[in-house]
Parts: structure tokens; sequence; C-alpha cells
């Protein structure tokens, strides 16, 4: 545990070194594991499971201060304690950045290959970072039917959120499309079933 995390502080650091002269490399891995801890003269104290989320060295400042996991190890042990411990899971997940970018952010390589067979990688709406994804089955999601309704990276998706429909009360995904069972007052399901189109104009 030591050596790695003596090797964590070495990821940091050359991270802020890079930051310092300019270098646009960063170092990223796919952690999906638990954050354990020597607190307090015990050993190994699991605090929370971290991910499946995409983490990278530039971001555990941020990280730091928006995941509710982290919470309490960093009131307990400090910021620069976690934050190596962080760096031990980045360096032991499989890498999730693309190589080197002469841009000046690196790209994130996303792919459906992340996830169970029959399950689209789709960005998280509320999620602090635009990095954030999920698996969702999109032939029967309803919020994402047909598609991813948000991308990774933040980018725009092709999918339908079927509850958000004008009108709409039942609902379901089949088969990646929204097919609607009932209208609210005022409304009818269309005739291919999936909208629903008005009856009658309010003002």
């Amino acid at each position: 545990m030591f050596v790695s995390r003596l090797s964590a502080v070495a990821l940091v650091v050359s991270s802020a070194l890079a930051g310092t002269i300019g270098w646009k490399r960063d170092i990223c891995g796919l952690v999906d594991a638990d954050l354990t801890l020597d607190t307090l003269g015990v050993l190994n104290v699991d605090y929370g499971h971290i991910g499946p989320i995409c983490l990278c060295i530039s971001g555990l400042s941020d990280f730091l201060t928006t995941n509710a996991i982290v919470a309490v190890p960093v009131q307990l042990l400090g910021a620069a304690e976690v934050e190596a411990a962080l760096g031990v899971l980045i360096g032991g997940s499989p890498v999730c950045n693309s190589s080197p970018s002469t841009r000046k952010r690196d790209t994130y390589v996303f792919n459906d290959n992340m996830c169970p067979k029959g399950q689209s990688l789709c960005g998280i709406q509320s999620s602090w970072t635009k990095t954030d994804w999920e698996c969702i089955d999109t032939k029967t999601d309803l919020e994402s039917c047909g598609g991813c309704v948000l991308g990774v990276m933040g980018t725009p998706g092709d999918g339908v959120d079927c509850t958000a429909i004008e009108g709409v009360e039942d609902v379901a995904c089949a088969a990646g499309h929204c097919q609607v069972f009932s209208c609210a007052s005022g409304f009818r399901v269309s005739d291919c079933g999936t909208t629903c189109v008005r009856t009658s104009h309010h003002t």
C-alpha cells in the first residue's frame, strides 16, 4: 500500500508539473471500485463505491469537493490522503481517455463496448462532470427510447424521452419506439400511436 500511495502521489505531482509547463497529457482511468482507507488506526475502512466513472488526475480537486462518498474521508484524513488513494484507483483501472491531444484539452474515448451487450453508453443529465455516463437499454428505457437523450461529453443524443411527449398519460418504450396508450384530456392518441395530438384548443 505504501508503494502504491507513493505512485499515486507521483501521478498527482506529475499532473501538476504538466499543467505548469504546458504539457497537455492527462492520466484517466475507468474507476469502478470501493474507496478504502486506513483511518484512525483502523485498517481498510470502506467509505463506499466509486463509479463506474472516468476519473482523471486533473479533475481530482473538483471531484473531492463535489462527490458525497469522499466527503467524510476528506474531513477525517485531509484532501491529500484521499487524492492519493483515488490516484491508486485511477492507476489500477482501464484507461478511458485518448492518446495525448494537440488541442487545449484531451478528448475522451467512449463507446458501447464499455456497457453490457445490448446497452448503450449515455451521458447523465444531472452529473457534476460531462464525463459521467451510464449504460441504458435504449430499446425499452422510457427516458432514452431509441437512443441516448444525452450523449457522453454533453453532446446531444438521438433518443426520445417518452415521458416528455406533450399530453401523454400512459406510455411505454418498445423496440426503441415510444408507444402511447392514453393521453390527457384535450388530446388523443395519434394514428401512428407514438404521440398525442390536440383535439381542442384552450385559450
